[in-house]
């Protein structure tokens, strides 16, 4: 079953930074965070960064540096501030290949991993930081060059 989660990956390629990968959600009416909203109010929320709609819109344009001076710590070390309580496998009981360092969010996650916590969004999260992609909220109006 696929997902209906609104969120966008992008690969930047920038001259200076080389190459960028995010994760991105955008603001709804009813949610500030998008898609994301469930990660709010957990550990998983500090390895989200704010990122304003000018910067991203800068980086999309080929100019990543004030992007990349809003996105915060490299992805895997987002991964690490999950508390072991919301980050350590659901599919822990029965598990012939538990292991507590590779069963949570890391580089190492296997594709078996469920977050403990509702909803497929922990699931992208945990993905996108194996991947090396930072995961973003885009804040405010993009702009677009003609």
């Amino acid at each position: 079953m696929k997902s209906r989660l609104r969120l966008r990956e992008i690969d930047l390629k920038d001259p200076e930074q080389g190459v960028l990968l995010l994760l991105a959600a955008f603001p709804r009416d009813e949610a500030a965070w998008g898609d994301l909203q469930p990660l709010q109010g957990t550990s998983w929320q500090y390895g989200v960064s704010e990122v304003s709609a000018e910067a991203f819109s800068h980086a999309l344009h080929g100019f990543a540096t004030p992007l990349v001076r809003q996105l915060g710590r490299p992805p895997l070390s987002s991964a690490k501030k999950v508390s072991p309580e919301e980050g350590f496998c659901a599919l822990q009981a029965g598990c012939i290949g538990l292991d507590s360092v590779r069963c949570r969010p890391c580089d190492k996650t296997p594709e078996c991993y469920e977050a403990p916590l509702e909803g497929f969004v922990f699931r992208r999260v945990a993905e996108a930081w194996k991947e090396q992609r930072h995961v973003v909220v885009v804040i405010g109006n993009e702009f677009a060059l003609t």
